[in-house]
């Protein structure tokens, strides 16, 4: 059978493709990298951001929506309160 363009090109990106990964796998700083790097990583990124969990029974309010002439009529005569934002 006749090797064509494609089949050679297979054959090559192959012969790379399996080189580059015996070059990375015998090189210590590389695996260093991927491995623990890609492991630690996670795990210091939540331990920085653990102050910003949302950490449960938070205070919750539940607003009804009623469309009558009552209600809306109703929501202009309900006095302003002043609102603080809590830093969660």
């Amino acid at each position: 059978m006749k090797n064509t363009y494609a089949k050679t090109w297979i054959k090559d990106f192959w012969g790379i493709f399996c080189h580059e990964l015996r070059q990375i796998f015998s090189d210590s700083g590389v695996l260093l990298i991927f491995l623990v790097a890609g492991l630690v990583y996670p795990l210091l990124y939540n331990v920085v951001y653990l102050n910003g969990i949302l950490r449960l029974p938070l205070p919750l309010l539940t607003i009804a929506t009623v469309r009558t002439a009552t209600a809306s009529s109703g929501r202009s005569t309900l006095p302003e309160r002043s609102r603080s934002r809590r830093n969660v």
